[in-house]
């Protein structure tokens, strides 16, 4: 209980700091547009005031962008929605500034740095979008050897068979009351977690029914699940094979 209130706690002050340093950002280059080439006004008079008029509809987006940034954050600080509230330190700001730069008006010069501009925001939500919808759609990756199990993907690792203990189908999880570093996202959960009888559990998950269980014989225990049911079971199968084997 205490380390969950202290890591919200912590989750809270990088949510205000950022807030804080993007306010601020944004006082300093409203008064002083210069400090930052992107927004540098033209010294043409005609085009200066094109650039006074782009430079108040992006500060404002700016600051809808901070807002929708702090309530975006606490919602996924309070709720435990861990992929809420990293997306809402970055995306909000960026999306701001891609649709600012996008409707600035003026000569073709001031239009291909824009273009450059333009292209890299873009590139950045890619990189910070693609990893997210990889882990999503992705589904469980298991090989077996003759003398281990190596979950692949985000947090896998490797089991030897001779320290599994115990393994078991089971229809549902333990109640969930915290995740203590894991990744979890609609019926998808990958890392660790802790159950509400204080278990810290290990969960490679991507259904919300029919899971694999396996406790080593240092304590800890995994669920495993596949999209397909089917195939969950014959994992299950599989590893009775493999272990079956051994003991022969």
């Amino acid at each position: 209980m205490i380390l969950q209130i202290m890591t919200k706690v912590l989750l809270f002050a990088i949510l205000l700091f950022v807030v804080g340093l993007n306010y601020i950002c944004v006082k300093l280059t409203k008064s002083n547009p210069d400090i930052i080439s992107g927004f540098k006004m033209s010294d043409e008079p005609e085009q200066k005031a094109l650039d006074e008029v782009w430079l108040n509809k992006m500060f404002r987006y700016l600051t809808i962008a901070n807002i929708v940034t702090l309530i975006g954050g606490l919602i996924g600080i309070i709720f435990d929605l861990q992929i809420l509230y990293y997306v809402s330190l970055v995306l909000p700001l960026i999306l701001a500034l891609l649709f600012g730069y996008i409707q600035r008006k003026g000569a073709k010069g001031k239009k291909k740095k824009n273009v450059a501009v333009i292209a890299t925001l873009i590139f950045t939500l890619l990189l910070i979008s693609l990893p997210v919808f990889y882990t999503f759609n992705s589904d469980l990756k298991v090989t077996l050897t003759d003398k281990e199990m190596t979950i692949g993907g985000l947090y896998g690792l490797d089991i030897p068979l001779q320290e599994i203990k115990e393994k078991s189908l089971c229809q549902s999880l333990p109640a969930i009351s915290t995740k203590t570093n894991g990744f979890a996202l609609a019926k998808t959960r990958l890392g660790h977690f802790r159950t509400a009888t204080g278990e810290d559990i290990m969960l490679f998950t991507h259904s919300d029914s029919y899971f694999l269980r396996i406790t080593r014989t240092n304590g800890v225990t995994y669920y495993l699940s596949s999209k397909d049911k089917k195939a969950t079971r014959q994992l299950f199968t599989e590893l009775q094979k493999k272990q079956n084997s051994k003991t022969k």
